[in-house]
């Protein structure tokens, strides 16, 4: 409310800054109070000469009324209201004169202006105090708000550092957490593996039904493969042995000889190297040799895992010993060549667990199974000669690949 008092006495003040730099001295400067103007016409002197003849007229007739015969013959009630006339408009005349001069007019307007410069003296100075004490006001106003800036930025910056702090602490305590989290996940998944992997090995120990299917050279991949040596390599090698002038038949009984002899070294040289590891690890002081099944089912998992391992060194040492045994076998590149392939497969098959078995057929002249061997390039109903083993999952176990054979022709 004050605020607004004070706007309105502003404006008043505004509205009246002409006179109060005329006449103020606190404002510093000083003129010579302004004159009423002289309102003197025509009209006026006229007026003021009128009444100042009527008034000598009636002071005339008045004091010398035998000269007034006009008067004389007159009633008192004429006289009486021709006096009145005159003088009603003597003095209306008289204060029309005097309201039109200039000296009692100045007098009263000089009057009325120094009242309104007082009224607006008291209300220069009381807003000059009003504006004093809202100047103290807002002084006291803007050191508490100074006060409590400081208050509130001191505060701030202490809860800042306290938040970083903070933060900072439960950074740290949160990688502390991952990290116990991750070497605890990490074990739990080196026991889950190291269970996995035991269980996995009792289960396929002795049982050829559960493959890995994680290793490449599983029996079923084996088979597969043992199919493909047929369909590239033996059919190379057979057509480089026709090249020499020796029949087909006699090239392929070579090749199926060559195949049934390495399949036997593999299979005696897989036995053996077993039952060597077994006993070195079990009993190596005693130097009788001992039987497969004497270890323990975790110590000949721990074999058959580390023959499969250490495959492709036994593999070039069983290559290197048939082929000194029959060195006509590295004359021919692409003999070669289907020797070495048929040593890595024959290999494989025989260090599973347990080993797979090669069906090399039925003898001359017997009836022909059809449903183990597939025929050649003829019909018939005996066998002649063997071209190629059927595949075994194990000893009596379920068939795996068709052997194929050729039959005596009808």
């Amino acid at each position: 409310m004050s605020v607004l008092r004070t706007e309105q006495l502003r404006g008043d003040i505004k509205s009246n800054s002409i006179d109060l730099e005329e006449t103020s001295p606190l404002i510093g400067k000083s003129r010579s109070p302004k004159m009423y103007p002289l309102r003197c016409n025509r009209l006026n002197i006229l007026t003021g000469t009128t009444c100042l003849l009527s008034l000598g007229y009636i002071i005339y007739t008045l004091f010398y009324p035998k000269d007034c015969i006009e008067i004389e013959k007159e009633s008192l009630w004429d006289k009486a209201a021709v006096f009145c006339v005159h003088f009603v408009f003597m003095i209306c005349g008289a204060v029309f004169f005097v309201l039109t001069c200039e000296g009692p007019c100045a007098v009263i307007y000089n009057r009325f202006q120094n009242v309104q410069k007082n009224t607006l003296y008291e209300d220069h100075d009381r807003l000059v105090r009003e504006n004093d004490n809202l100047k103290s006001e807002i002084g006291r106003l803007r050191s508490i708000y100074q006060e409590e800036t400081e208050r509130l930025k001191h505060d701030n910056e202490y809860l800042e550092n306290r938040y970083q702090e903070e933060t900072e602490r439960l950074i740290n305590e949160n990688t502390q957490l991952k990290k116990r989290v991750n070497e605890e996940k990490t074990e739990k998944e080196k026991a889950l593996n190291r269970l996995s992997t035991i269980a996995g090995e009792r289960l396929r120990l002795h049982n050829p039904g559960i493959a890995d299917l994680s290793d490449e050279n599983r029996p079923n991949k084996l088979a597969e493969k043992f199919s493909e040596l047929y369909d590239n390599q033996w059919t190379e090698a057979l057509e480089s042995l026709n090249r020499t002038g020796q029949s087909e038949r006699v090239s392929v009984e070579n090749l199926f000889k060559t195949l049934e002899e390495i399949y036997t070294t593999c299979m005696k040289s897989a036995q053996d190297q077993r039952e060597s590891l077994i006993q070195i690890i079990t009993k190596p002081s005693t130097k009788v040799p001992l039987e497969v099944s004497s270890g323990s089912e975790n110590t000949t998992s721990k074999v058959i895992d580390l023959q499969k391992q250490t495959a492709s060194s036994a593999f070039i040492d069983t290559k290197n010993l048939i082929i000194d045994e029959n060195p006509k076998l590295a004359e021919n590149d692409a003999l070669l060549k289907y020797t070495e392939r048929s040593i890595e497969l024959c290999w494989l098959m025989a260090i599973q667990d347990p080993p797979m078995m090669l069906n090399f057929g039925p003898a001359q002249n017997e009836d022909m199974d059809t449903n183990t061997f597939r025929a050649f390039t003829r019909t018939g109903q005996k066998v002649d000669f063997v071209v190629w083993p059927a595949v075994y999952l194990y000893k009596g176990g379920p068939l795996v690949h068709k052997g194929v054979l050729e039959p005596i022709a009808l």
